[in-house]
Parts: structure tokens; sequence; C-alpha cells
């Protein structure tokens, strides 16, 4: 019998680690994760010709994306970004992007990570007098290009599959549109933009 302790102590040992690497590996399998977020930002946007178009300043966004997570440690996904910068005519901004993001995870399921994403710019300022028009008919006006992003982000578990977002991004893009539609309005054919946004939302496994 006391000979037996061992294999005893050694049966448990080895027990306490399957349970653990189990657990460890269930931690993993919340392969498909929901997140939605809102946040303000700045936007620095160059003004037009001559110092027309002042569309630089503070707004506000929703963000609605999925990822899958490939390995312990690196997501991919997808998702998109409604923008507005508070002044009458716009400018708004929808960002559809592909991400990859990668984490280092603490104790207690804190997840440290970074993300960068490539995807489209759609930018839009709205009630631009329409040209040739004498002024009097008003239209919006559409800037398609790309987009690129970084952001490093901290994640808090608020339950077993579920996780408060804390986000700091910085955010370049810009585009074209059809040099007619802006010809006379002292807007620019090619536009451009930098956004730094602080964003918070909930992250949800599935």
């Amino acid at each position: 019998m006391i000979r037996s302790l061992p294999v005893l102590g050694a049966l448990l040992a080895i027990s306490s680690v399957a349970t653990s690497a189990l657990a460890d590996e269930e931690t993993v399998t919340v392969r498909h994760r929901v997140t939605g977020a809102l946040g303000p930002a700045f936007t620095f946007i160059p003004p037009g010709d001559d110092g027309h178009w002042h569309q630089s300043g503070f707004g506000a966004g929703a963000r609605l994306s999925y990822s899958f997570r490939i390995a312990r440690a690196i997501e991919l996904g997808a998702g998109a970004t409604y923008f507005r910068v508070a002044h009458d005519d716009g400018p708004d901004m929808v960002l559809p992007a592909l991400s990859i993001r990668t984490h280092w995870t603490l104790r207690g399921g804190t997840e440290i990570g970074v993300s960068g994403k490539a995807g489209l710019t759609f930018l839009r300022i709205t009630d631009v007098p329409v040209p040739n028009t004498n002024w009097t008919s008003r239209s919006n006006v559409v800037w398609f290009g790309s987009s690129f992003a970084i952001a490093p982000d901290i994640r808090t578990p608020l339950a077993p599959q579920t996780w408060l977002l804390v986000s700091l991004e910085l955010a370049v893009g810009g585009g074209n549109t059809d040099r007619s539609r802006v010809y006379g309005t002292y807007l620019r054919e090619q536009a451009s933009f930098g956004q730094v946004g602080l964003w918070f939302g909930v992250v949800q496994g599935l």
C-alpha cells in the first residue's frame, strides 16, 4: 500500500496537468468572435483649394466586426466602420476592412493585442454645389479609395466568452472622385484623411 502512494501521486499529477491542458484548449476553441464598438475620434482632412472646405474635427462612429482565431494568438477578421465628423455637411465615412490581430494573454484572461487593418474608403461630403447650376442645386460627393490602420487594444474578460474592449486606433486613407463633380467647388479630385480614435466595445465569443 505504501509503495503504491508514489504511483498514485504521479497519476494525480498527470490528471491535473491534463485537466489544465484541456481548460487551455477549451479557451483556444473560442474561435469565432463578434465585436461591436463605439468611439470618438479626431479626423484630419486637408482643406480644399484656396483654404475652402475645412472639414477636420471631432466626431463619433460605430463598428461591427467578426474574427476567426486560426491559432492561439492569431485572429483574422473582417468588419466595417461608420464615422461622421461633427459638421453640418459631414463629412462621413464608411470603412470596410480586413484585419489580422495578435495578442498576449495575462493572468486572469486579459488580452493585450495589436491589429493591422487594410480596406476601402468611402468618404462623403454632403450639400456640395453642383457645377454649372449657378449654385442653386446641391448634391453629395463621394471619394473612393483605400484605408489602413493599426490598433493596439486591451480585452478584459467579463464572462467566460465575453470581453470588454478598449482600443486606440490610428488610421489613414483616401480616394478619388470624378473631376466633373468637384469642378468649380474648391474641392479636390483627390481626398485623404488621418484619424486618431478611442474605441469602446464588447467582444462576444461564439
